[in-house]
């Protein structure tokens, strides 16, 4: 069998305005605690909140980005299978000439 140590408790008998003092002094302790809690809360919500938005608003922007980005790729794409087409034209071209003056 282990040791126990036993520990004593000295109560002392309380009258009606000890107990009333001490539970009141409790509760506004628990009050007080419960005030700061909801005040934290109150704090937490309204920055989940501004994050939220500020995650929206980047969302879309970044909806955006893509958008425009996806956008000037494809008229970079025309634009160069023009330029392609252009040029391919002047070299036919060019070709022809030189084949017809070879002539």
């Amino acid at each position: 069998f282990r040791e126990l140590t036993h520990l004593s408790l000295n109560l002392s008998p309380g009258n009606d305005s000890t107990i009333r003092g001490y539970l009141s002094e409790r509760l506004f302790q628990t009050m007080d605690e419960n005030r700061n809690f909801h005040n934290q809360l109150k704090e937490e919500i309204l920055r989940a909140c501004h994050s939220e938005k500020l995650v929206k608003s980047m969302s879309d922007e970044l909806k955006q980005l893509s958008i425009s980005s996806e956008t000037e790729r494809r008229e970079l794409k025309l634009d160069m299978g023009e330029r392609t087409q252009k040029e391919n034209q002047q070299r036919e071209e060019e070709h022809k000439r030189a084949f017809e003056e070879k002539d």
